[in-house]
């Protein structure tokens, strides 16, 4: 039986002594060490691998760092002892695993949880203890408000592809089945490129934002600068329209109040999600072509001092509004990013807000295929190969590839011998 990708798993029925051998390959080609693991077991293999699905979500990625997320764990109310036990877990029980695609050889551990431990550029765990290289908490922002681990790393390179590798590491109690940890298939992301995106998440207020932000490495060196700036403008604009949600009156029986089927509490809510996502803008690299993105503040300089090259587009887009500057005027004159491009946020949230809210308050919404829409919202995913798992307009939790998230199973199947590989590299 040969390894594959560092893991092999070899299920006997034994009714005397099994002797396990182990050797490598015979060739000319590598002249450095094998390293081995075995486990052996009657109960469940002492290592494994789940082939049949990642269970890894990519929420998103500035130019240095990333934002992961596992499926939901449970589907429990939030209200029930399930939900609860899950958000206070601590520490959160998975861990992650990353390498940049162009170090190759990695792909031939990638099965392996003593090979990634050993050699991967993004290791959650070394010799059995977590590093400080990931952060990871329990969160419940994306993927359906439901309790999920979300990881985020720094120390990426700039314009690459990533592998991400979900692990649940074991305990290497002797007797204690899956003690040697668990590796899922591993997914790929990418990180940006231009240098004037930060991916923000745990915000104080707009708490539901876990994305990429317009940034500046110079104005904001550290991105909780930047996410308080964001985070106060969002709870100062809140601030206004809380005191005019306070002359509704909200506690009054229903059958007095401006819905019977919307309350004060829904209207807050959908005003809170429509600000949030409008004050902080979804930020993509400017070079990036996909027809939902809106071109912004294309007249500044990146934050390099660079311009774009176009002087003719340059000049023609001194007077479109919705070019040369940024949804938000303190964009442009505290942060300074530079050009970039938005993920519009989905007019179905102008919708809701206004379904949401009494008519006296005012909220109005562009029509489908007006100049205000088009520059100002977008819309879902229309179903086409070409769009499918991509986030086309931006909305609280939304991250990509998001067909089948469901719960993350755990369960260990099968019985057997487990083998993993670590390869020791001589230079």
């Amino acid at each position: 039986m040969a390894a594959e990708l560092g893991f092999a798993n070899m299920t006997i029925d034994a009714s005397s002594s099994v002797y396990i051998a182990v050797t490598g390959p015979n060739t000319t080609e590598y002249k450095g060490i094998y390293s081995v693991e075995i486990g052996a077991s009657i109960d469940a293999p002492f290592h494994a691998y789940t082939g049949d699905a990642a269970d890894l979500f990519f929420i998103d990625s500035d130019s240095t760092s990333a934002l992961l997320a596992t499926k939901n764990l449970t589907l429990d109310d939030p209200t029930t002892s399930v939900y609860k036990k899950w958000m206070q877990l601590s520490p959160p029980p998975y861990v992650i695993f990353a390498n940049n695609q162009n170090q190759t050889w990695i792909s031939g551990l990638s099965r392996s949880y003593c090979g990634l431990e050993s050699y991967a550029q993004i290791a959650g765990t070394k010799d059995g203890l977590r590093t400080d290289m990931v952060k990871s908490s329990m969160t419940n922002v994306t993927l359906g408000g439901y309790p999920k681990q979300q990881f985020y790393f720094q120390g990426l390179n700039a314009s690459s592809q990533y592998y991400g590798i979900l692990a649940l590491p074991g305990n290497a109690t002797e007797g204690t089945p899956g003690g040697g940890g668990r590796i899922w298939k591993k997914m790929e992301f990418s990180t940006q490129t231009d240098g004037n995106c930060a991916v923000l998440f745990n915000l104080t207020f707009c708490s539901d934002v876990s994305y990429a932000a317009p940034g500046n490495p110079t104005t904001f060196p550290t991105v909780s600068a930047l996410a308080a700036f964001y985070d106060n403008a969002a709870r100062s604009a809140y601030a206004n329209f809380a005191k005019a949600l306070q002359q509704i009156p909200c506690e009054i029986p229903s059958t007095g109040q401006y819905s019977l089927v919307r309350t004060c509490a829904d209207c807050a809510a959908a005003y809170k999600a429509w600000l949030c996502s409008v004050t902080i803008p979804r930020c993509q690299d400017y070079s990036r072509v996909d027809p939902w993105l809106q071109p912004r503040n294309v007249v500044q300089a990146f934050p390099n001092s660079s311009t774009l090259l176009d002087k003719e587009f340059l000049t023609a887009s001194q007077e479109i509004l919705y070019l040369n500057s940024s949804r938000n005027p303190a964009i442009d004159e505290i942060v300074k990013p530079g050009p970039y491009k938005e993920i519009l946020p989905c007019l179905d949230m102008c919708y809701n807000l206004v379904q949401s809210c009494p008519a006296a308050m005012g909220f109005q919404c562009p029509s489908p295929g007006g100049e205000g829409y088009r520059n100002a919202y977008g819309r879902r995913p229309n179903g086409s190969l070409s769009e499918e798992g991509q986030i086309t307009c931006n909305y609280p939790g939304a991250a990509y590839h998001l067909s089948g998230a469901g719960r993350v199973t755990g369960g260990w199947l099968g019985v057997g011998v487990a083998v993993v590989v670590g390869l020791v590299v001589v230079i």
